[in-house]
């Protein structure tokens, strides 16, 4: 067992630790909440970058949780076990919950202009430029009905995430059992291992995927 002097220098470390590292996830993943809103507030891959911090940061605290418990263990300290347990709960929410409940800020933070740009496509105003006057970015768009637009929030290399607004809602099938004549259209193409995580309504969806088969 641990003598005394080290079960409350562990005491102390650990919280401190677990605290530190709390609070440093917390602020890395706000800021990358309010840079995925607006694409127009820093360089895009910026977003991608600060997530992935984040994510990192996330992964840092779980695994300390399991390394806590065994000192917690080995000092017979039932207030650290019992903080420990809490935190492994903690995680495992997250890591089911935080995900979904993060992509739907996001979308519903930037409708809005999903919307207005959607409108404005009616009027002709149908470019990546119009849509960057809006904050949005666009890796594809079809302006003609059916229309299908690729708005991404992130992504490393070829792999993708985002939101896609399909008219056809062909993007919904599985990519075997989508319509030749919506395989064809150019910006479906980019699409073709895209699969939906969930649909959002009014012919939104949340996807990921990777661009490169």
């Amino acid at each position: 067992m641990i003598d005394g002097k080290s079960s409350k220098a562990s005491g102390r470390f650990f919280p401190r630790f677990q605290f530190m590292l709390l609070v440093l996830w917390l602020s890395i993943g706000v800021g990358h909440f309010l840079i995925a809103t607006d694409d127009r507030l820093v360089f895009f891959f910026v977003g991608t970058v600060v997530g992935n911090l984040a994510d990192l940061f996330w992964l840092i605290y779980f695994l300390c949780a399991p390394v806590w418990l065994v000192f917690a263990v080995l000092v017979r300290s039932l207030k650290q076990a019992t903080m420990c347990v809490g935190i492994l709960l903690v995680g495992l929410a997250v890591l089911g919950w935080g995900t979904p409940v993060d992509d739907s800020l996001v979308f519903r933070s930037r409708l809005p202009a999903y919307r207005q740009f959607l409108t404005g496509t009616a009027e002709g105003r149908c470019s990546p430029s119009d849509a960057w006057q809006l904050g949005i970015h666009l890796d594809a768009l079809a302006c003609d009905k059916p229309q299908l637009f690729v708005f991404p929030w992130g992504g490393f290399l070829s792999a993708w995430q985002g939101a896609i607004y399909d008219e056809t809602d062909e993007i919904a099938k599985l990519p075997e059992k989508r319509s030749p004549e919506w395989k064809s259209r150019e910006a479906a193409r980019l699409l073709s291992c895209i699969g939906v995580d969930r649909a959002v309504g009014g012919h939104f969806y949340i996807a990921s995927g990777n661009f490169a088969c």
